[in-house]
Protein backbone atom coordinates (compact mmCIF):
# COMPACT_ATOMS: atom_id res chain seq x y z
CA UNK A 1 0.00 0.00 0.00
CA UNK A 2 0.87 3.82 -0.04
CA UNK A 3 1.63 6.00 2.74
CA UNK A 4 1.03 9.48 1.93
CA UNK A 5 1.20 12.16 5.13
CA UNK A 6 0.64 15.67 5.31
CA UNK A 7 3.10 18.21 6.75
CA UNK A 8 4.04 21.90 7.31
CA UNK A 9 6.97 22.89 5.29
CA UNK A 10 8.68 26.90 5.12
CA UNK A 11 10.23 27.85 2.04
CA UNK A 12 13.55 29.05 2.70
CA UNK A 13 13.18 32.49 1.27
CA UNK A 14 10.41 33.98 2.54
CA UNK A 15 9.63 31.68 5.42
CA UNK A 16 5.88 31.07 4.24
CA UNK A 17 4.74 28.25 5.78
CA UNK A 18 2.84 25.63 3.34
CA UNK A 19 1.57 22.02 3.58
CA UNK A 20 3.57 19.04 1.33
CA UNK A 21 2.83 15.40 1.27
CA UNK A 22 5.06 13.14 2.18
CA UNK A 23 4.97 9.90 1.46
CA UNK A 24 6.75 7.03 3.98
CA UNK A 25 5.51 4.12 1.45
CA UNK A 26 4.69 4.50 -2.33
CA UNK A 27 3.62 1.64 -4.52
CA UNK A 28 3.21 2.67 -7.65
CA UNK A 29 1.01 -0.30 -9.53
CA UNK A 30 -1.81 1.33 -6.21
CA UNK A 31 -1.02 4.77 -6.97
CA UNK A 32 0.65 4.87 -11.04
CA UNK A 33 0.95 8.73 -11.11
CA UNK A 34 3.58 8.77 -8.05
CA UNK A 35 5.74 6.66 -10.93
CA UNK A 36 6.57 9.83 -12.91
CA UNK A 37 6.19 12.25 -10.43
CA UNK A 38 9.08 10.45 -8.88
CA UNK A 39 11.08 10.09 -11.70
CA UNK A 40 10.79 13.75 -13.20
CA UNK A 41 11.77 14.95 -9.28
CA UNK A 42 7.98 16.44 -8.74
CA UNK A 43 7.15 14.20 -5.91
CA UNK A 44 10.52 16.12 -3.81
CA UNK A 45 9.43 19.91 -5.41
CA UNK A 46 7.09 22.39 -3.49
CA UNK A 47 6.27 25.98 -4.61
CA UNK A 48 5.94 28.44 -1.76
CA UNK A 49 2.39 30.06 -1.93
CA UNK A 50 3.65 33.20 -1.44
CA UNK A 51 6.62 33.63 -3.60
CA UNK A 52 6.15 31.29 -6.00
CA UNK A 53 9.56 30.06 -5.45
CA UNK A 54 10.41 26.55 -6.02
CA UNK A 55 12.30 24.00 -3.88
CA UNK A 56 13.60 20.77 -3.13
CA UNK A 57 12.36 18.45 -0.27
CA UNK A 58 14.05 15.79 1.11
CA UNK A 59 12.67 12.61 2.99
CA UNK A 60 12.87 9.08 2.97
CA UNK A 61 10.38 6.77 1.26
CA UNK A 62 10.15 3.54 -0.01
CA UNK A 63 9.45 2.47 -3.40
CA UNK A 64 8.02 -0.61 -4.59
CA UNK A 65 7.09 -1.72 -7.83
CA UNK A 66 5.34 -5.19 -7.32
CA UNK A 67 4.58 -5.72 -10.84
CA UNK A 68 8.05 -5.34 -10.85
CA UNK A 69 9.38 -7.35 -8.09
CA UNK A 70 11.12 -4.78 -7.15
CA UNK A 71 11.59 -2.22 -3.71
CA UNK A 72 13.85 0.38 -3.56
CA UNK A 73 14.60 2.28 -0.24
CA UNK A 74 15.84 6.08 -0.97
CA UNK A 75 17.49 7.75 2.23
CA UNK A 76 18.57 11.06 1.46
CA UNK A 77 22.64 11.23 2.38
CA UNK A 78 22.35 14.56 3.63
CA UNK A 79 20.29 13.83 6.32
CA UNK A 80 20.74 9.85 6.81
CA UNK A 81 23.85 7.09 7.93
CA UNK A 82 23.04 4.83 4.90
CA UNK A 83 25.56 1.65 6.83
CA UNK A 84 22.92 1.95 9.54
CA UNK A 85 19.75 2.14 7.70
CA UNK A 86 21.20 -1.14 5.73
CA UNK A 87 20.60 -2.99 9.13
CA UNK A 88 17.60 -1.67 10.31
CA UNK A 89 16.43 -2.51 6.91
CA UNK A 90 17.69 -6.10 7.35
CA UNK A 91 16.69 -6.28 10.64
CA UNK A 92 12.80 -6.15 9.98
CA UNK A 93 10.67 -9.09 10.12
CA UNK A 94 8.94 -8.70 6.48
CA UNK A 95 11.92 -8.26 4.19
CA UNK A 96 12.32 -11.85 3.80
CA UNK A 97 8.79 -12.54 2.95
CA UNK A 98 9.18 -10.88 -0.48
CA UNK A 99 10.76 -12.34 -3.25
CA UNK A 100 11.74 -9.65 -4.88
CA UNK A 101 15.00 -7.22 -5.64
CA UNK A 102 16.02 -5.25 -2.62
CA UNK A 103 18.28 -2.30 -2.94
CA UNK A 104 18.76 1.23 -1.16
CA UNK A 105 20.49 4.30 -2.56
CA UNK A 106 20.75 7.65 -0.68
CA UNK A 107 21.05 9.47 -4.07
CA UNK A 108 17.65 11.03 -5.95
CA UNK A 109 19.51 10.54 -9.83
CA UNK A 110 20.56 7.11 -8.41
CA UNK A 111 17.15 6.20 -7.29
CA UNK A 112 15.55 7.19 -10.34
CA UNK A 113 18.32 4.83 -12.37
CA UNK A 114 17.60 1.94 -10.52
CA UNK A 115 14.06 2.34 -11.14
CA UNK A 116 14.64 2.42 -14.81
CA UNK A 117 16.82 -0.57 -14.61
CA UNK A 118 14.82 -2.90 -13.21
CA UNK A 119 11.63 -1.67 -15.29
CA UNK A 120 13.48 -2.54 -17.65
CA UNK A 121 14.17 -6.17 -16.45
CA UNK A 122 18.12 -5.58 -16.56
CA UNK A 123 20.12 -7.10 -13.97
CA UNK A 124 22.12 -4.27 -11.91
CA UNK A 125 24.86 -5.80 -11.49
CA UNK A 126 25.35 -6.14 -14.99
CA UNK A 127 24.49 -2.68 -15.84
CA UNK A 128 27.42 -0.90 -13.21
CA UNK A 129 30.18 -3.28 -14.69
CA UNK A 130 29.42 -1.44 -17.73
CA UNK A 131 29.46 1.82 -16.19
CA UNK A 132 32.59 0.59 -15.02
CA UNK A 133 33.20 -0.21 -19.22
CA UNK A 134 32.65 3.63 -19.52
CA UNK A 135 34.30 5.27 -16.59
CA UNK A 136 37.63 3.29 -17.12
CA UNK A 137 37.76 5.01 -20.75
CA UNK A 138 37.32 8.63 -19.20
CA UNK A 139 40.30 10.70 -18.32
CA UNK A 140 38.18 12.97 -15.95
CA UNK A 141 37.48 10.22 -13.33
CA UNK A 142 34.56 12.48 -11.27
CA UNK A 143 32.56 12.03 -13.97
CA UNK A 144 29.63 10.01 -13.32
CA UNK A 145 27.55 7.67 -15.72
CA UNK A 146 23.96 6.44 -15.40
CA UNK A 147 21.76 3.93 -17.50
CA UNK A 148 19.49 5.85 -19.88
CA UNK A 149 17.92 3.15 -22.05
CA UNK A 150 17.86 0.43 -24.67
CA UNK A 151 17.54 1.32 -27.73
CA UNK A 152 18.44 0.15 -31.56
CA UNK A 153 20.73 -3.00 -29.76
CA UNK A 154 22.22 -0.78 -27.80
CA UNK A 155 22.16 0.21 -23.96
CA UNK A 156 22.84 4.15 -23.73
CA UNK A 157 24.03 6.03 -20.47
CA UNK A 158 23.87 9.72 -19.94
CA UNK A 159 27.19 10.94 -18.37
CA UNK A 160 27.45 14.05 -15.57
CA UNK A 161 29.12 15.71 -17.83
CA UNK A 162 26.16 16.08 -20.13
CA UNK A 163 27.34 13.87 -22.38
CA UNK A 164 26.48 10.54 -23.66
CA UNK A 165 27.91 6.60 -24.21
CA UNK A 166 26.43 3.38 -25.58
CA UNK A 167 27.74 -0.27 -25.26
CA UNK A 168 26.17 -3.04 -27.62
CA UNK A 169 23.58 -5.57 -25.72
CA UNK A 170 25.34 -8.20 -26.30
CA UNK A 171 27.84 -6.86 -24.34
CA UNK A 172 25.75 -6.99 -21.58
CA UNK A 173 24.48 -10.45 -22.45
CA UNK A 174 28.19 -11.64 -22.58
CA UNK A 175 28.53 -10.45 -18.87
CA UNK A 176 25.43 -12.42 -17.75
CA UNK A 177 26.90 -15.21 -19.15
CA UNK A 178 30.58 -15.25 -17.95
CA UNK A 179 29.54 -13.87 -14.30
CA UNK A 180 27.73 -15.27 -11.48
CA UNK A 181 25.97 -13.31 -9.57
CA UNK A 182 25.14 -13.67 -6.07
CA UNK A 183 21.23 -14.32 -5.60
CA UNK A 184 20.79 -12.01 -2.63
CA UNK A 185 17.49 -11.63 -0.28
CA UNK A 186 19.13 -8.74 1.51
CA UNK A 187 18.49 -5.57 0.97
CA UNK A 188 22.02 -3.77 -0.32
CA UNK A 189 23.62 -0.91 -2.07
CA UNK A 190 24.80 -1.99 -5.48
CA UNK A 191 27.04 0.41 -7.46
CA UNK A 192 30.43 0.76 -9.27
CA UNK A 193 32.48 0.70 -6.20
CA UNK A 194 31.16 -2.68 -4.56
CA UNK A 195 29.53 -4.09 -7.25
CA UNK A 196 32.54 -6.84 -7.79
CA UNK A 197 32.03 -7.91 -4.31
CA UNK A 198 28.57 -9.62 -5.28
CA UNK A 199 29.87 -10.88 -8.07
CA UNK A 200 32.27 -13.90 -9.61
CA UNK A 201 34.16 -14.66 -12.69
CA UNK A 202 32.92 -18.12 -13.84
CA UNK A 203 36.45 -19.21 -14.94
CA UNK A 204 37.84 -18.34 -11.58
CA UNK A 205 35.01 -20.36 -9.83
Amino acid sequence: MSMPRGMKIVCPDCKTEDNFTIWHTINVDVNPETRDKVKSGKLFEHTCSKCKKTFSVEYRFLYHDCTNRFMIWYFPKTEYDINKEIVEINNIDFINKYNETLRIVDDKRRLIEKISIFEDRLNDFGIEMMKNIILNQLEDKSIEVFYNKIEDGMIHFWLSNNKGAAIQYSTYNDILSNYIFEDRKDCIIIDGNNVYKYVKNKNES
